[in-house]
């Protein structure tokens, strides 16, 4: 089907969520997961920073990445303040000595209704090389480093592999960004539906 037809099948309703990301890779296994999960929904993106390392290393730079790409969206006034949002932030993990990964963490917030609901992605291989080059390139002094490098994953691999610094997931690992998210979001979208039903 169409994409524009897609969205407009799909869209309305009575559940609207923002991204708090523009980002494609982003914004559309979120919009694909709460349609099929609400049956109508609508989602948009809307960019957001967060005051973070660009490439956060570590499940609390992720999840703290991800709340405050939904606290920028609010106190910036982009969205009101009863908007249900959901964040995407990737990080990478060291799980093992030397075996690093990377991960999603979803988070949806919806104050009305006083929900909060994180997943996170299935877990992406990242050759060591790849973080060692990441870590060599960010500077003693950088004022981020307590949430992790300022040179992203993507950055080097895309220098190394030529490959898109936003999904290079299928490149390295054979699954790509969107179907990782995808999956997550579906979780997301379940465990949200399954408390709103609750109250």
């Amino acid at each position: 089907m169409d994409p524009q037809m897609k969205d407009v099948l799909y869209s309305g309703g009575d559940i609207s969520i923002v991204v708090a990301s523009s980002r494609p890779t982003k914004v559309e296994p979120v919009k694909e997961a709460f349609q099929k999960t609400f049956g109508r929904a609508t989602v948009v993106g809307k960019d957001s920073q967060p005051g973070i390392a660009p490439q956060p290393v570590g499940f609390d730079a992720g999840v703290k990445g991800a709340h405050e790409r939904i606290n920028n969206l609010r106190c910036t006034r982009l969205v009101s303040e009863q908007q249900v949002c959901v964040a995407v932030e990737s990080f990478i993990v060291e799980l093992q000595p030397d075996m690093w990964y990377d991960i999603a963490c979803l988070l949806l917030s919806d104050p009305v209704h006083a929900i909060s609901v994180q997943t996170f992605s299935q877990a992406t291989p990242v050759p060591l090389e790849y973080v060692k080059r990441a870590q060599s390139e960010c500077p003693p002094s950088y004022s981020l480093s307590s949430t992790g490098y300022s040179v992203t994953i993507g950055q080097v691999m895309q220098r190394q592999l030529a490959v898109d610094p936003s999904d290079w997931h299928s490149s390295v690992a054979g699954v790509s960004r969107v179907q990782l998210l995808h999956i997550a979001a579906k979780q997301l979208a379940f465990l949200y539906q399954q408390q709103l039903s609750r109250r």
